[in-house]
């Protein structure tokens, strides 16, 4: 009976010490599991965070595609207005957006787009994002001399290229890539008369059978052939606000600042140094009498637009309009859709610069030396006029006002 009892009791004091065993053991593991679930918890919530803040920066590119497409496709005026803002919000199952459209002129914008997300509670995950946005460019001077109805290459006119990022014209930077190219798909749109000489291809226009678009009397050494595409000629953007200058009769004196004339006139043997980055609105004629010199500093361009009401732009024989770094960008000239008068470079000049005029009669006169490139209506060289295009306008873009818009540049705006 003794023995029984003392059995009862091991047992028992047995069952007591697993019982403090299993709470110590329990104690533990729950010291060891609080900061793991804690832990647990806290990823969950940063997990919840940047899923909520890859959603706000969504929503902000969301309201960006918005924005564009109102620009390019809808009517962004409908709009808040205020000033040059256009405003608007709007709400999505994942959260809101804010856009602003800041209208820097015809041909820039920035849109700045917020996106907002709840995360717990009152807060609010928010994002921004900044898109600077250009109208699109069209490359037409990368078909070197362009006449939209007509070209016509004269006894003794010659075309070839050079590339004025190498130097100047002459040796080893001369190349046959003197194209000419018309839209026209009529025949004889391109007329090479005998001893005319092109140092490159003809292209009539899309669909068009070169071997009636091209009459060949001279010399081609490219291939004849049909543009694939139609060539873009976008409507030229006159710049606005320029002050009104009146007339402008100039012999001898520097001109550096920009602004519209009725009349641009170098007289006889003048002599004109452009300063700086002058742009000239013309409104009714550009005109250099002989002999007369337009110098193009170093560092600086001229650019004119010849507008609607315009008449006329003529360089007299024996003019210069000349780049000191004989580079073609830094003179452009630029007609609108309206101007329907005449460019013409009279005979023994030289020009240096780039012409577009797409519904204008472009005429080089005998013996003149043009480096650049053009885009004329028509287009006709004269006796022993030669066409050096300036490889350096293959990439030279022409925004027009009406372009579509384009993303220029995307960065995020830190809170």
């Amino acid at each position: 009976m003794k023995q029984r009892n003392k059995d009862i009791r091991r047992k028992k004091e047995e069952s007591g010490s697993i019982l403090v065993m299993s709470l110590l053991i329990m104690t533990v593991l729950l010291i060891m599991t609080v900061p793991f679930l804690f832990q647990l918890s806290t990823e969950n919530r940063l997990s919840e965070k940047s899923y909520k803040s890859l959603a706000a920066i969504s929503l902000a590119e969301a309201g960006v595609e918005r924005a564009i497409w109102e620009l390019n496709h809808g009517d962004i005026e409908t709009w808040q207005v205020d000033g040059d803002l256009r405003l608007s919000s709007f709400s999505l199952e994942s959260g809101e957006m804010e856009v602003k459209v800041d209208l820097i002129n015809p041909i820039e914008v920035a849109v700045l787009s917020t996106g907002f997300v709840e995360y717990i509670g009152d807060e609010v995950n928010e994002r921004t994002v900044r898109i600077d946005l250009e109208r699109r460019k069209s490359y037409p001077f990368k078909y070197g001399l362009y006449g939209k109805d007509r070209v016509e290459i004269q006894t003794g006119a010659e075309t070839d290229a050079y590339f004025s990022e190498k130097g100047a014209y002459g040796d080893d930077n001369v190349y046959a890539e003197g194209n000419v190219v018309t839209g026209s798909t009529a025949t004889s749109a391109i007329h090479v008369q005998t001893a005319g000489n092109v140092h490159g291809d003809a292209f009539v226009g899309v669909d068009g059978d070169p071997g009636t678009g091209v009459l060949n009397e001279g010399t081609i050494d490219g291939v004849l052939g049909a543009l694939q595409d139609p060539v873009e000629l976008p409507s030229v953007s006159v710049p606005s606000e320029l002050p009104n200058l009146g007339d402008f009769w100039g012999e001898v004196g520097i001109v550096d600042q920009s602004g519209v004339y009725d009349e641009f006139v170098l007289g006889s043997e003048a002599n004109v140094s452009i300063e700086g980055d002058v742009v000239l609105t013309i409104t009714d004629r550009f005109y250099m009498d002989n002999g007369s010199r337009v110098t193009i500093e170093e560092g600086s361009s001229l650019t004119v637009y010849m507008v609607d009401t315009a008449t006329r732009f003529y360089v007299d024989q024996g003019a210069t309009v000349n780049n000191r770094s004989e580079d073609a960008t830094k003179m452009m000239v630029y007609a609108t859709d309206g101007y329907v008068g005449d460019v013409e470079i009279d005979q023994t000049t030289t020009f240096y610069g780039g012409v577009y005029a797409p519904n204008a009669s472009i005429y080089l006169d005998n013996n003149t030396g043009f480096f650049g490139a053009i885009v004329g209506r028509e287009v006709e060289l004269d006796m022993n006029s030669r066409f050096h295009y300036d490889m350096s306008l293959d990439l030279f873009g022409i925004t027009s006002k009406d372009a579509p818009y384009v993303v220029k540049s995307w960065h995020e705006v830190v809170q």
